[in-house]
């Protein structure tokens, strides 16, 4: 009972994180949040034996910082998605749907390496990520994931928005 309560904590914790990212203006104050997301996305999946989930975000994180620092690139971000992929494979509980936080992971990590990396696209990525993220969540009945990907993704999207305005 303590490590659901621990993991829960864990996990709120990292989506205070990730809502910050969604709506701060510049795309490093959104990068930092996300580093800290991931980092206590990774506590609570270990906490709550969802080892798929703390590889997936293990690698998020340690892109997160790559990108934070200015060193991420094309090939980086691949070899980060491929291990992701890889590794992700190799502990998945759930069969297809496990796929799906691999495939979003995925999405984010070459997205950034690729170079798309203004506030704006970054927000637009998140969004793209946490559409996928709330649709596994849906069906492995995870409700307070959900609803926390869900609201997220709101304020990605409303994000994205007031950066096009700014961009203006």
């Amino acid at each position: 009972m303590i490590y659901l309560i621990v993991g829960n904590i864990l996990s709120f914790i990292g989506v205070v994180f990730l809502a910050l990212s969604s709506v701060v203006s510049d795309k490093k104050h959104t990068i930092f949040y996300q580093i800290f997301d991931c980092l206590f996305a990774v506590l609570a999946n270990i906490v709550l034996g969802g080892f798929s989930g703390a590889i997936v975000c293990l690698a998020a994180f340690i892109r997160n910082v790559l990108v934070y620092f200015g060193k991420n690139n094309p090939k980086l971000m691949i070899i980060i998605a491929v291990l992701m992929t890889i590794l992700g494979a190799l502990v998945n509980q759930h069969g297809l749907i496990g796929w799906l936080p691999i495939i979003a992971s995925i999405q984010y990590t070459l997205w950034l390496g690729w170079g798309f990396t203004s506030n704006k696209s970054v927000k637009l990525a998140l969004a793209i990520n946490l559409i996928i993220w709330a649709a596994y969540d849906a069906v492995i009945l995870a409700f307070p994931a959900l609803a926390a990907d869900l609201i997220i993704f709101a304020l990605s999207i409303f994000g994205y928005c007031r950066s096009c305005r700014i961009e203006k």
